[in-house]
């Protein structure tokens, strides 16, 4: 991360913004915030959007499964739901319990 945000930061322009989302355990979500603080950009906006996250799957699900279930061979179904974060499944289940979180920031590079 110390590295994108480095490269980032030199091919954008002075006054321009990052913006970025990323998941990771719960844990290294303060890892991430040290990285983003030591990155030289100026901190916008951080926001963790987990909540929001798990509210779009679950409007979505209907619709996922639909699509899983009309056009995947039920073999490989369940790696399908893993990926498409449906409830019950270890992904969304992770995030649920905020073993995993979504956080969200827009960053300026300083105007110079």
């Amino acid at each position: 991360m110390p590295r994108f945000l480095s490269k980032v930061r030199r091919v954008l322009r002075p006054g321009g913004f990052l913006l970025f989302t990323d998941f990771r355990a719960g844990h290294g979500i303060d890892a991430l915030r040290r990285q983003v603080a030591g990155s030289g950009f100026d901190v916008v906006r951080e926001e963790l959007i987990t909540a929001n996250v798990l509210r779009a799957l679950q409007l979505d699900e209907e619709r996922k499964l639909a699509l899983i279930n009309s056009k995947v061979p039920w073999l490989v179904r369940k790696v399908f739901k893993e990926f498409a974060s449906i409830r019950g499944i270890a992904t969304y289940e992770s995030s649920h319990k905020r073993h995993w979180e979504y956080i969200s920031f827009i960053l300026r590079k300083p105007a110079v």
